[in-house]
This record gives structure tokens, sequence and C-alpha cells, in this order.
């Protein structure tokens, strides 16, 4: 058994352990429809507002912590 034979693989395409991101993905990084392409600028769109709430919940949560309890 050979190395590349370990490594697992996605649609035929061999992936390397730690350096293959979601963002990578082709059906992402070239949308074969344009309703496939507004999902994914939706998505896009919903992680960062996913992400940045919850950064701003957290740092509520700190500051109520520290100042009020």
């Amino acid at each position: 058994m050979d190395a590349a034979s370990a490594e697992p693989k996605l649609n035929g395409r061999t992936l390397k352990r730690g350096f293959w991101m979601a963002h990578e993905e082709p059906l992402l990084t070239d949308p074969p429809t344009h309703d496939v392409a507004v999902h994914v600028e939706d998505y896009t769109r919903f992680t960062h507002l996913f992400k940045w709430g919850a950064i701003s919940a957290f740092v509520i949560a700190l500051f109520i912590l520290i100042f009020v309890l």
C-alpha cells in the first residue's frame, strides 16, 4: 500500500490532511448555475453574521459576568 492510497479522496481527487478547506470545494469556487451561486453567497453572508453574532454574545456575557455579578 502506498502513501497516496491512504489519503482521503473526494470526487477522485486525493486530499492532503490538514490542507483542504471547505471554501476550496469546486461547487463553492465555481458554481454550475446562477441559483447555486446565489445560495453560496447567501450562505457566506449567513456564516459571517453567525460568527460576529457569537463573538458579540460572548463579549456581552463576559461584560455582564465581570461588571454586573
